[in-house]
């Protein structure tokens, strides 16, 4: 950020250069190596096919109805994708320059994103937290909704409704 913004001002195009600081994103596709892909795993593979009452993973009727998640006191802002996009097409198109936060709008904990992810299951799951650090990563979006007049369409309980269903 940095490096450009010198540059821009060396060069004299204060007026021409964006740049964006998103929040994480999540939605349908996301690759494994993320929170919510990896809970929704962790939950899909807990709970027992409904035919056969076993385990999907060790085909055993002893299957656990609990998963464990770390530091569920961790607070993260989180964007569905397509609310990213809209953000970045919106940005570009007003002509604004800056910087910019693009996020949910509200942040939430791992704990509160697991819990809405283990009620999807219908109750046939419960979360265990265990905590080892506690830290926050929450954007602030107040300057792209003042600039643009935007805002996240897809509410985090929606946004994860669309991707379990998807998984």
């Amino acid at each position: 950020e940095e490096l450009i913004q010198e540059y821009a001002h060396k060069f004299h195009f204060l007026s021409d250069y964006l740049i964006l600081r998103l929040a994480n994103i999540y939605g349908l596709g996301q690759q494994k190596g993320w929170f919510i892909p990896d809970t929704i795993e962790k939950i899909r593979k807990a709970i027992p096919n409904p035919e056969t009452g076993k385990n999907p993973e060790t085909e055993r009727k002893e299957w656990e109805k609990e998963i464990t998640i770390f530091n569920g006191d961790s607070i993260r802002d989180f964007i569905y994708v397509e609310d990213a996009v809209e953000a970045m097409l919106v940005l570009v198109k007003s002509g604004k320059p800056g910087i910019f936060n693009v996020g949910g709008g509200k942040s939430h904990s791992l704990k509160e994103v697991a819990s809405e992810l283990a009620e999807l299951s219908e109750g046939r799951i419960t979360v265990h937290y265990v905590n080892n650090a506690v830290n926050e990563n929450a954007l602030d979006i107040t300057k792209i909704t003042q600039a643009t007049k935007w805002k996240p369409k897809v509410a985090l309980k929606i946004g994860l409704k669309r991707v379990w269903e998807k998984a």
